[in-house]
């Protein structure tokens, strides 16, 4: 927080963000990170649809039973 500046509206100067660090992995590592991210939506899709389709299967068994 020592680069904050200002009273009531805080800000940090284009000078200190110029200064800043930032860490860029190697390109084989982000592609390694992208390719973990595609498999991991694929897998959320596949579990979404498992739950919808085992909400649907409950929701007929209970108007199966009480209808």
């Amino acid at each position: 927080m020592d680069k904050v500046r200002g009273g009531t509206q805080k800000f940090i100067s284009l000078s200190d963000i110029r200064k800043l660090s930032v860490f860029i992995p190697p390109v084989d590592l982000q592609n390694t990170f992208a390719s973990f991210v595609r498999r991991i939506d694929k897998l959320r899709v596949s579990i979404q649809a498992s739950l919808d389709k085992t909400q649907q299967l409950f929701d007929s068994l209970m108007q199966e039973y009480f209808d």
